[in-house]
This record gives C-alpha cells, structure tokens and sequence, in this order.
C-alpha cells in the first residue's frame, strides 16, 4: 500500500516554547524587583510601628490608671515591655488584655530608667528612655502631664 507524505503535521503540539517561558521568568522577575523598591526600608517601618505601639499603650495605661486612680508599673527592657499591678495581697502581678507582655520583633538597647510608675501623680515627673535598635535610634519621652512622646535621637 502506498502512502502519500504532504508534509504537513496534523497533530497539535501542546506546551510552551522556550521563549515563552523565558519571557514569563523575565516579567516576573521584573515585577519582583519593583515590588521590592516599592517597599524600600521595612526594617523602618517595623520598628516605627513597635515604638508607635508602645507610646500608644503608654497613653492608654496613663488614662486608664487617671480614670481607675490606681498605679500601673511599667518595665522596659531588652526583651520588651510589661505592665505590673499590685493586688490586694500587694502583690506585684502582670497585666494582661492591652496591657499584656510585648515582645521587641529583634533585640534593643534601652538606656536611662527602664522602669517606672504611671498613674502615682507624685512620680509623674519627665522621663527619657533611648531605644536603640541597629542603627535605628528613638527617644521616648514623658511630660509632665503624664503624656508619652516619641523623638528621634
């Protein structure tokens, strides 16, 4: 039997050519990068939003201890922040809620006095607390009215 050749291939091929997929890397690629200058320092912006975060609970601590009439201790350390409360018993207990135990994302050094009182009117005097991460440096501050602030070192 005789069989004629045209030439011609009848199956389809199924797939991606080499350029094609050369092409998808390269747009992704590209994408990539640009997300990347479009966040250009999240080790910035982290560790502004953990300062931010601990002057807001600051604050909040300070208002909440006017309303009660009561003292709240606050430590400041390497490891993070807490908040103490003496109970009946008078004993020291850690806070919880909003006032729970905050770990730092990574290590800091914290110079001047790292534990204070908020809410006894007699101590409210001004408070300076540097905090120190890398070359990332802030100043926390308390005015006299009780308020805490952040500046930058």
């Amino acid at each position: 039997m005789l069989t004629l050749v045209t030439g011609k291939n009848n199956k389809k091929i199924n797939g991606f050519s080499l350029i094609e997929l050369l092409t998808v890397l390269v747009i992704i690629g590209i994408i990539a990068s640009l997300t990347r200058l479009a966040i250009p320092n999240s080790e910035k912006r982290s560790w502004e939003n953990e300062t931010q975060q601990l002057v807001s609970v600051l604050n909040q601590a300070n208002e909440e201890s006017i309303l009660l009439g009561v003292s709240f201790e606050v430590v400041i350390d390497d490891q993070g922040w807490r908040f103490y409360q003496t109970n009946a018993r008078q004993e020291r207990v850690l806070m919880n809620d909003v006032f729970s135990p905050k770990r730092w994302d990574k290590p800091v050094l914290i110079t001047g006095r790292n534990t204070f009182s908020i809410g006894d009117l007699s101590q409210n005097q001004g408070i300076e607390i540097t905090l120190k991460r890398n070359d990332l440096s802030v100043k926390l501050l308390r005015e006299p009215s009780g308020r805490f602030l952040l500046s930058t070192a």
